[in-house]
């Protein structure tokens, strides 16, 4: 028996991993030359640039008047080291509004609406309406005069006793 075959990927995955190849292509082509000599490849010169942005620098506007600027470290700089050389990956922005319901919330319903199955199967619940329907907060505890859940007829949530 064949194994099915390997999921294409999506359009955008394949569009991300060029831009990365191109812009490691990029990275590694000559910047500069430091004072010594030595030949600096582009992610050299990034890679100091935001160490430099992390510890803070001291920028001379007017080298005959003397006149200086003081840059503070940056934060967002000094975030990005520390996480890179903890190993930590970086984090990404996802738009929980594009997203459909949570998986717990479609557990949550998948389970509700087997209950209600069971119950009108069992003879406990008319069809028409009544059955479970859980608060956002949880189902309620047995103490509070809805009936005792689990015990089938019992309201869970939503009505009279």
């Amino acid at each position: 028996m064949k194994p099915p075959p390997a999921p294409k990927p999506s359009r955008s995955k394949i569009t991300g991993r060029v831009l990365t190849d191109l812009l490691r292509e990029l990275s590694a082509e000559v910047e500069t030359m430091d004072n010594d000599g030595r030949i600096l490849t582009r992610a050299e010169v990034l890679a100091t640039l935001i160490w430099k942005k992390a510890l803070g620098y001291t920028e001379v506007v007017d080298v005959k008047t003397g006149e200086e600027i003081k840059h503070s470290p940056d934060q967002r700089c000094i975030e990005l080291l520390y996480d890179r050389l903890e190993g930590k990956a970086i984090m990404t922005v996802v738009d929980e509004s594009s997203r459909g319901p949570s998986v717990a919330e479609r557990v949550s319903d998948l389970g509700k609406s087997r209950i209600n199955a069971l119950s009108v199967a069992a003879g406990a619940v008319p069809e028409t309406g009544g059955g479970v329907d859980m608060p956002e907060n949880g189902p309620p505890s047995s103490q509070g005069g809805r009936g005792e859940p689990g015990v089938a007829g019992s309201v869970i949530a939503g009505g009279a006793d």
